[in-house]
């Protein structure tokens, strides 16, 4: 089972203890790579031997990671983070059921779930750190700081990309809309349509400029994606584009803002031409996003 899997079975049956074991060793990893049991203890006032059993368990059940040398630590694994970051979704209203996946890279799971409300909506879960830390680091703008853990950097990306997303609804940029934001995990509405890297049909003049369009849109709004391509631009049956995936966006002031935009317009014009598509030139659709344009030619 995967990490969520893990975690949205435990919810009914975490007890509070074991709740607030998670929640001092969540809080002990802004410090400690593995929270000792001599800081657990004292928060817990269950004492040491049912501390101790209660941690244990938490290994066994994959919520936490435990180490015995140079001192008995522990660590949340994914299942943990999942774990409470699902409880807090649940006992704040926003969450009813977690479904499946719909979904899963490098560096984030995206799952299908119900609203408290009834509506159909998209969880997405950060794991930043889960592949290469080095290149995480190198490629994450957000990744400050050498020594970042795994959970830092996903708490990091998902504030990010709820930010973005909010500045982008408010502009009326086609992208989810952000509903809620809880450690790593961002709730948005749900994902409709295909991604336009499995699109069949032959890509017409309407849906380049469609795209396009909305990423002129996102830069007025002051973000740049920063890692645009064809595997995140969903393409509704109607022909409608959305575009989703922003934990790495930049500002356009920001000192790499030309480079990101330049490679998000390639990456985008490279698959349209191995569609079949006429497309403009680079210049061209860089003048318009820019607004130097009024239309795309």
């Amino acid at each position: 089972m995967s990490s969520v899997d893990i975690a949205a079975a435990a919810i009914k049956s975490l007890t509070s203890p074991a709740k607030k074991i998670l929640l001092v060793v969540e809080s002990g990893m802004g410090r400690y790579e593995y929270v000792p049991i001599r800081v657990i203890e004292p928060a817990i006032k269950l004492g040491s031997e049912k501390t101790r059993t209660l941690t244990d368990l938490l290994v066994k059940e994959g919520f936490l990671t435990a180490v015995g040398s140079p001192y008995r630590g522990y660590a949340l694994t994914f299942a943990g983070a999942d774990l409470l970051a699902l409880n807090t979704l649940v006992e704040d209203g926003i969450l009813s059921a977690i479904g499946k996946p719909v979904g899963v890279g490098k560096e984030s799971d995206v799952y299908d779930a119900l609203l408290a409300n009834g509506e159909v909506a998209a969880v997405k879960f950060h794991r930043i750190g889960r592949t290469s830390f080095r290149q995480t680091r190198r490629l994450r703008t957000y990744a400050t700081g050498a020594k970042a853990s795994w959970m830092v950097q996903s708490r990091r990306a998902a504030s990010r990309e709820f930010e973005a997303l909010k500045k982008l609804q408010a502009s009326n940029v086609s992208v989810p809309m952000p509903i809620s934001k809880t450690r790593h995990v961002v709730v948005m509405s749900a994902l409709g349509g295909r991604p336009l890297v499995e699109y069949k049909e032959a890509v017409t003049n309407e849906l380049v400029k469609k795209v396009f369009e909305e990423v002129r849109k996102m830069y007025e709004a002051g973000v740049v994606h920063a890692d645009l391509s064809e595997y995140n631009i969903l393409v509704s049956d109607e022909g409608e584009v959305v575009l989703f995936d922003f934990p790495q966006w930049v500002p356009p002031d920001h000192r790499s803002a030309e480079r990101y935009l330049c490679s998000d317009i390639r990456n985008l014009l490279r698959f349209f031409s191995k569609m079949g598509a006429q497309v403009p030139t680079l210049s061209s659709i860089l003048s318009y996003v820019k607004g130097a344009k009024d239309e795309l030619k």
